[in-house]
């Protein structure tokens, strides 16, 4: 059995209001419901390539996607994924869960809290967003560690935003925040070609409500965020792989980011 470790956005660098405060929302929304389902997956003997897909059936999340998109994808070159990031959990779920069907010896940069599963762990590249001397050489790493992987014609997932989607305000349609320019340097570096992705949905009103004025209740909010997709059906679009040759040929690193920031949300047409 694997080692058993608790759900919790929570982090060492949290002080000590904020580790309370997160505990608590995370509880009083489930958390204990959730813990309970993690602990089922760790008494399974699953192969790393299939968590994801085992992970989604326990949550009862099915797809609406078009699979066949994924054939197109080439065998054989540097691959860079790229998809808006509605929901924080559940959509890297999907999106590994789809990549792994073509490319299953992908990377993916997740926040270093998201990286604790021991069988996953060959497939992540953490992000450690506390504000310490270890955090940042820790995130010195990732970049090498993706250009590596690419250079020898793997895959790397990207969520650009680095962060969950927000409405800009009460009521209207959450977005990304920006893109960082991580992925543009990535792509440029490596020659990559890029897949778009696009989640259609967004958190619900009340993690957009604690989102205006609290980022510890936002932070607190996330494990509600993964119960509520239970029992749900979720709606993917698989955009046309773009080749480097196409980005390349745009002037200027923040003209080529914007365009991939395009390439995804003009998918979301119904």
């Amino acid at each position: 059995m694997t080692d058993t470790r608790k759900i919790t956005y929570s982090t060492y660098a949290d002080k000590v209001w904020q580790r309370g405060l997160i505990h608590l929302a995370e509880w009083f929304t489930g958390r204990k419901k959730l813990q309970a389902l993690y602990d089922s997956l760790q008494d399974q003997d699953l192969e790393n390539t299939t968590f994801w897909a085992e992970a989604l059936k326990r949550l009862n999340v099915n797809l609406d996607t078009q699979i066949a998109q994924l054939e197109k994808v080439p065998a054989n070159q540097p691959l860079v994924v790229v998809a808006n990031h509605p929901f924080g959990v559940v959509d890297g779920l999907v999106i590994c869960h789809l990549v792994s069907l073509i490319r299953p010896n992908f990377k993916i940069v997740l926040n270093d809290v998201l990286c604790q599963d021991s069988r996953i762990e060959k497939h992540v590249l953490p992000i450690d967003f506390a504000p310490t001397r270890t955090a940042q050489k820790e995130n010195l790493r990732t970049p090498n560690a993706c250009i590596e992987e690419l250079n020898a014609g793997g895959t790397v997932i990207i969520f650009p935003a680095g962060g969950v989607s927000t409405s800009p305000s009460l009521g209207s349609t959450a977005t990304d925040l920006d893109w960082k320019p991580f992925t543009q340097k990535l792509i440029d570096k490596s020659k990559a070609s890029v897949l778009p992705m696009y989640f259609h949905g967004q958190n619900s009103f009340l993690f957009q409500l604690f989102s205006q004025f609290s980022l510890t209740l936002r932070i607190g909010m996330l494990v509600r965020e993964v119960n509520n997709k239970r029992n749900s059906t979720l709606k993917i679009e698989i955009g046309e792989l773009i080749p480097f040759e196409d980005i390349e040929a745009i002037s200027t690193p923040e003209a080529r980011l914007e365009h991939l920031r395009q390439s995804v949300y003009n998918l979301r047409q119904p």
